[in-house]
């Protein structure tokens, strides 16, 4: 079955087609962006400080991509240069939306009651900041659940981006877990469950008229931990880590990737976790799972942590990605601002400025799925090792895009528990995004303690 929408775009379960001519008369049509303009120099408060934000005016009817006025552009630029999406069209952009979203997080801290190595997990998704959209929505999403049956965690964050993209990733946080479970190969073989799931939820998505996925999508990436094994699941540019000891008489860690195609080597990286003040954080116990203070006491002694990716980030300049997208007729190139600071990378058609997409795989985004972005997930495989991993780290871009892996293997080193160590680091992304860009991205963090960690 063929559905043609408004645009002249057509999605089947199999492929999609798009011509420039439609994208084009779309983007003419729905190039007014509405957003409200406020005071310069308005104060806001997030984690209880005091910041002064330059507010940004937009003009109602931006000039054609590639020809944003200078008096505007550098400021937008700015603001916008690490985000997923960028253009001027309300379209792509989505910022014209301003209907008032109160679900502002969404946290969860429990004790794994499963037969696994471990032993406590911790997530929460955090709404970002951006001074000309006041009301935007979280377009972040988490799943953390249990399969009591096979003893499966299964861990997943999204990252939606584009006008729609918070229905993109809610679609896949409401529906992946169920349908997953549910799945004839999934006790036998996780791995193709996995794979099937996604193909088969984003074919329902790009035909569902209810979400309009023309220019918005989601990443999406997913641990599944059964026993000592691990199955990485990317799609995009979120992030997954472990970290190990670092001693001599521990055991040997690799990462293989089952998928047809790797984009880039792992990368490991090595470091030295050293005791911070206690942060008075809330944290969960995990024999009673109930709130309560965090001791004043110093943290005990971390002995010296490396990492471990996981996982590898799809970007569009990764040589094997760019390959991809110019044998399919797109382009590839960076927008440099008027500050002559270049953004990331990003994907564009051949004969028009959009979508501006910064990362060469997703789920949704079916314009850019027409010169070469792809939803295939690659996979990754390792196994635990008790004596030698301590933790992992699953988190969107919002928390990779300033702090290394090392920085939050070693924030994550020396904290009491999973919960204090996704507010500090969630607190620590978002003081970094208003340092360097004036705006917060959505931020989803999740962190499983294995084995003995922290008992």
């Amino acid at each position: 079955m063929t559905d043609t929408d408004p645009t002249g775009c057509r999605t089947t379960r199999s492929t999609r087609s798009c011509t420039s001519a439609s994208i084009a008369e779309r983007t003419q049509e729905e190039d007014a962006v509405n957003c409200i303009s406020v005071e310069k120099g308005e104060e806001t408060f997030i984690h209880g400080e005091k910041h002064e934000v330059e507010f940004i005016d937009i003009p109602e009817s931006p000039s054609p991509v590639g020809s944003i006025p200078s008096n505007t552009r550098a400021s937008l630029g700015k603001a916008r240069r690490k985000l997923s999406v960028v253009s001027t069209n309300a379209l792509v952009d989505g910022i014209h939306d301003i209907r008032l979203d109160e679900t502002l997080n969404v946290d969860k801290q429990k004790g794994s009651v499963l037969p696994c190595l471990v032993s406590a997990y911790a997530g929460k998704s955090q709404k970002g900041f951006a001074p000309y959209h006041r009301r935007k929505k979280n377009q972040d999403a988490l799943i953390m659940a249990e399969e009591p049956h096979t003893s499966t965690l299964f861990f997943c964050v999204l990252d939606g981006h584009g006008e729609f993209g918070e229905l993109v990733s809610g679609f896949f946080q409401r529906e992946m877990a169920r349908n997953l479970f549910a799945h004839d190969h999934f006790e036998q073989d996780p791995r193709r469950a996995v794979i099937e799931v996604v193909a088969a939820l984003e074919s329902a998505l790009v035909q569902d008229r209810r979400i309009d996925t023309a220019f918005s999508g989601t990443t999406l990436t997913a641990v599944l931990l059964r026993g000592d094994r691990v199955l990485v699941f990317n799609v995009g540019d979120s992030r997954v880590t472990v970290a190990l000891h670092d001693a001599p008489n521990t055991a040997d860690a690799s990462v293989s990737s089952t998928s047809r195609e790797s984009s880039m080597p792992m990368k490991k990286e090595t470091l030295a976790c050293t005791p911070s003040k206690a942060r008075g954080l809330s944290f969960l116990s995990r024999r009673s799972l109930s709130l309560s203070a965090a001791s004043n006491s110093p943290s005990p002694p971390t002995p010296p942590l490396r990492s471990i990716r996981l996982s590898i980030d799809h970007k569009p300049d990764v040589a094997a990605e760019k390959a991809r997208i110019l044998a399919a007729n797109g382009r590839v190139f960076a927008v440099r601002y008027d500050d002559g600071v270049d953004g990331p990378a990003r994907v564009w058609l051949k004969d028009l400025d959009v979508p501006g997409l910064a990362m060469s795989r997703s789920l949704g985004d079916v314009v850019a799925h027409t010169v070469g972005v792809s939803s295939e997930p690659e996979v990754f495989e390792y196994t635990l090792d008790s004596a030698r991993d301590v933790f992992l780290v699953l988190a969107t871009d919002g928390l990779w895009e300033f702090m290394s892996d090392a920085e939050v293997v070693r924030m994550v080193g020396v904290a009491k528990d999973p919960q204090e160590a996704v507010e500090t680091l969630i607190k620590e992304a978002n003081t970094r995004w208003l340092k360097e860009e004036q705006v917060v991205d959505d931020t989803t963090v999740c962190v499983a303690f294995l084995g003995e960690w922290r008992k």
